[in-house]
């Protein structure tokens, strides 16, 4: 898809009912030419599936295509309004190329990347806005540019009436179909439950001077069920009417 700065991303799935960008290597076509793809045109298949239709738009020799990345990393130390990351990169070649990003954590708090560190094979130290927390979650929104594989084969004698011997290349799908192999999977790509320690605040420090200041009576530590208390040391006065309404239903019972 194309964003609002004409950056053309990749994205992971086709969407449905809408248009989307391809990007492929192919012969010189002028732009407005209409092309289809199909998956497989196997003979031995009983039926053949029709992968896309679309108009050509545009040639060039390097379009630039970027994937979303993002990276994650977590504080280890902090100083103020510096801190210091782990697990963000690997070394410090890869901070370095990083220098002057801006990186960002969950709570909104923004930052800069300033020097890889060398205790901490990968670790850097990075100036906030604001004081962050041990609990924060840094991360970096970058673009990681995608390669267009520079390969075609034109096949022109299946136009022709008697058509030759030529036998395209075997999918992986029916290589793996051929051979019972399955579906490689990554153990990364799995959902995983998140697991979150609940986070515990200090209790409230109050000065006491500030606290002599207040305009009315506090306390820095305050019982944890003050119901009772307040209600065996506070005396109810009732109305006229409320008494009245007491006693005749004491008399009748």
């Amino acid at each position: 898809m194309k964003d609002q700065n004409d950056r053309m991303r990749m994205i992971k799935y086709t969407p449905e009912h809408m248009h989307c960008y391809a990007t492929f290597y192919g012969p010189i076509t002028p732009p407005n030419t209409g092309f289809i793809g199909f998956q497989y045109l196997d003979p031995k298949e009983p039926g053949f599936r029709v992968s896309a239709t679309g108009v050509v738009l545009e040639l060039s020799q390097n379009f630039q295509v970027v994937k979303k990345l993002k990276l994650v990393g977590y504080p280890y130390e902090i100083k103020k309004k510096t801190a210091f990351i782990k697990s963000m990169f690997n070394s410090r070649l890869e901070v370095t190329k990083f220098l002057g990003a801006s990186i960002r954590t969950v709570s909104g708090i923004r930052g800069q990347i300033k020097k890889a560190q060398r205790e901490n094979e990968g670790s850097f130290r990075a100036t906030f806005e604001d004081k962050i927390l041990m609990s924060d979650i840094v991360f970096l929104r970058a673009w990681m540019p995608l390669e267009v594989k520079k390969y075609y084969n034109p096949v022109t004698d299946l136009l022709l009436p008697e058509k030759g011997k030529w036998q395209g290349m075997r999918t992986v799908y029916q290589l793996r179909k051929e051979k019972n192999i399955p579906i490689l999977t990554n153990e990364d790509s799995f959902y995983k439950p998140i697991e979150r320690i609940p986070r515990k605040f200090n209790p409230l420090q109050l000065p006491k001077t500030v606290e002599r200041d207040l305009p009315f009576h506090l306390t820095k530590t305050l019982p944890n069920d003050t119901s009772a208390s307040l209600l065996s040391s506070s005396a109810v006065v009732l109305e006229p009417q409320e008494k009245k309404t007491i006693a005749i239903t004491s008399a009748s019972f």
